[in-house]
């Protein structure tokens, strides 16, 4: 009844990812343009906002794209991370980016029609509030001060959640991508693998049939005065070298990948474009009818992916729902969906304040650490290989 052992479903548009700093990046520069603008500065139409180093360099000189694009990546991330460029609405928000076809309106769809009036009501006082809130500063390298309002910042964390055209289809880009990356990897091990394969077997049969002649004394002489006379033969060595370097840690990765093919496989057919709610409730039914209940019941949201805060205020205290939107939200979801054929089930979302919810699995590790019976859990390495896995349930059930 394992989850694991079905397959874990997995989204490559995470939270952490840079899927998500895209999004971030493309609201920043829309901002910043729309700012320039304003203060009747002339933009182009595609510039953005320049990152720290151009600032500095001489003349604003840029450096090469895929620099220059990470360096304004970079900003991003440190805006998401922050909270200002990114916040979770409660449940029945309407993204504005989707053109409001969102998964309020699939959540009416499916519940009754008590349910669906007052999820109604619940989504147009939400959006009434998030409009008519105060926008959130930040201040870009260059000293300009954007306004981003709580929509924009909403509109990004619905990645996870919304069902509108833009959210899925974000989605579905990046679970293509990462499709395509594997096929990649998978046919360039799967290519490996039969070149070391016949090499070692044409490397054998020259072994058999061939034998080592020695040298004479005048071609050694030869050779020696050959290589005495080279001015460079150091940078030729270090060239040499460094070419060596290089290509054996090409081969060691390629080994790697080819080591790797049977879970590089499975990862393929566990990719999803689902919101997060969904693949909470898929990862639940995968397991057994009398255990789903409970796992629904136990649903742990930890990881940096899940450091996304809600509103947030102009001062420096924080709401009292700001750590707990994410929880809040996926909580809702989960129970609009499950509520629709098992109503009596209950759905609770365990998780900390996001400073800790980052490292919950250093926490876990430092508890279980420091229990006084841990050290009765230990497997060696003989017992491993005498039991195989079936070890770990027996000694820590």
């Amino acid at each position: 009844g394992y989850v694991e052992s079905r397959g874990i479903i997995k989204c490559p548009y995470s939270a952490c990812g840079l899927g998500m700093d895209n999004v971030v990046l493309e609201m920043m520069d829309d901002l910043y343009r729309k700012k320039k603008s304003e203060a009747g500065v002339t933009t182009n139409s595609k510039s953005g906002f320049m990152p720290l180093y151009q600032l500095r360099s001489p003349n604003h000189k840029k450096r090469r794209d895929i620099f220059h694009k990470l360096a304004r990546l970079d900003i991003a991330r440190i805006c998401r991370e922050g909270g200002e460029g990114v916040g979770v609405a409660s449940f029945g928000y309407t993204a504005a980016s989707g053109g409001g076809n969102t998964g309020a309106g699939d959540n009416v769809a499916h519940a009754s029609t008590s349910q669906g009036a007052a999820i109604a009501t619940t989504a147009a006082a939400t959006t009434s509030a998030i409009l008519n809130a105060p926008k959130v500063p930040y201040e870009l390298p260059d000293g300009t001060l954007i306004d981003i309002p709580h929509a924009s910042r909403y509109d990004v964390a619905e990645l996870l959640f919304g069902k509108d055209d833009y959210s899925c289809r974000k989605r579905e880009e990046g679970t293509l991508r990462m499709r395509k990356k594997l096929s990649a990897i998978l046919a360039s091990a799967t290519s490996t693998g039969m070149e070391q394969t016949s090499s070692s077997s044409n490397g054998e049969s020259k072994n058999h049939a061939t034998t080592a002649v020695a040298p004479s004394p005048a071609a050694a002489s030869l050779s020696l005065a050959k290589k005495n006379q080279q001015p460079n033969s150091k940078r030729h060595k270090t060239s040499s070298s460094i070419h060596s370097s290089s290509s054996s840690k090409k081969s060691k990765r390629e080994q790697y990948h080819a080591a790797c093919i049977p879970y590089l496989s499975s990862q393929i057919g566990e990719l999803t474009s689902s919101p997060l709610p969904a693949m909470v409730c898929d990862a639940a039914f995968k397991c057994d009818r009398d255990q789903q209940a409970q796992l629904l019941g136990n649903v742990i949201l930890c990881g940096g992916g899940a450091c996304i805060g809600g509103t947030t205020s102009t001062g420096d205290t924080l709401p009292p729902d700001y750590h707990y939107a994410m929880t809040d939200r996926l909580r809702d979801e989960v129970e609009s969906i499950i509520h629709t054929h098992t109503p009596g089930w209950r759905v609770k979302v365990l998780s900390p304040n996001i400073p800790e919810r980052a490292i919950c699995s250093w926490l876990g590790g430092s508890i279980l650490g420091s229990l006084g019976t841990f050290h009765d859990m230990w497997i060696t390495r003989k017992e491993y290989e005498e039991f195989g896995p079936s070890i770990v349930n027996r000694k820590c059930p």
